[in-house]
């Protein structure tokens, strides 16, 4: 399915000139579809209806990481201003945080302390997100490297966590 959606994607993306195409900065050679994070995004939504995952704070993070996806292809496709991206991308985390009460309370229990965040928790989770979403779109410029990356990073954080959500 996902190979599928890749070449549908492909396929809509050089009829729609959803192209970013090469310049003195990029290394590709030809012109090259953005595409590739909506369709994961999908492809990531469609996998919580098939598997039949019932942990409502993955699905609100999930469909917050589409809604991400869709403001990477609208900045991809019309070059928005640092603003406008940001504020983009600041309503649907605000949403998350405030509103699905989905934020980093404490940022570690050090043995003699815990490293509680009290009314910094909405800002510091804010930035928090901003800077990952913000990082792994300048590490994409690598192609490759980020899928390569965030599969890492997500395999080790299934092993360290705790099974708290069967």
């Amino acid at each position: 399915l996902c190979f599928l959606l890749m070449l549908i994607s492909i396929k809509v993306s050089l009829k729609l000139n959803l192209l970013d195409f090469p310049n003195e900065r990029k290394i590709h050679l030809k012109p090259t579809p953005y595409t590739g994070g909506v369709v994961l995004s999908l492809i990531y939504l469609f996998s919580l209806k098939f598997f039949n995952i019932q942990n409502n704070d993955l699905n609100v993070i999930l469909s917050i990481a589409f809604l991400m996806a869709i403001v990477g292809l609208i900045d991809d496709k019309y070059k928005l201003n640092t603003g406008g991206k940001l504020s983009l991308q600041i309503i649907p985390i605000f949403y998350m945080i405030v509103i699905q009460n989905i934020n980093l309370i404490h940022i570690g229990d050090y043995g003699y302390f815990k490293l509680n965040l009290n009314s910094f928790s909405i800002p510091f989770t804010l930035l928090c997100v901003l800077f990952l979403i913000n990082a792994f779109n300048y590490f994409d410029g690598i192609d490759g490297s980020l899928s390569f990356t965030l599969l890492t990073v997500l395999l080790i954080l299934y092993f360290l966590t705790t099974d708290n959500y069967s």
